[in-house]
């Protein structure tokens, strides 16, 4: 993420699992300090395939999404 920014690029969101599940995964990272360096919504989520987490994708509206 770091690259895209440095390269100009637009992060209009970060999505990350809560540190609850965070902790439990293996190689997970914290997006805080990034998210609050470049002013990045940062959205800690429990499950990818809730129709919440859904519509808020859909509002956001990413050109691109990382996984």
């Amino acid at each position: 993420m770091q690259e895209i920014l440095d390269a100009g690029g637009e992060v209009v969101a970060i999505f990350t699992f809560t540190d609850e599940i965070a902790a439990k995964t293996s190689g997970a990272v914290s997006f805080v300090d990034i998210s609050e360096k470049y002013e990045i919504p940062l959205y800690k989520i429990k499950n990818t395939n809730t129709p919440e987490t859904a519509q808020l994708i859909k509002e956001i509206n990413p050109d691109v999404i990382f996984v």
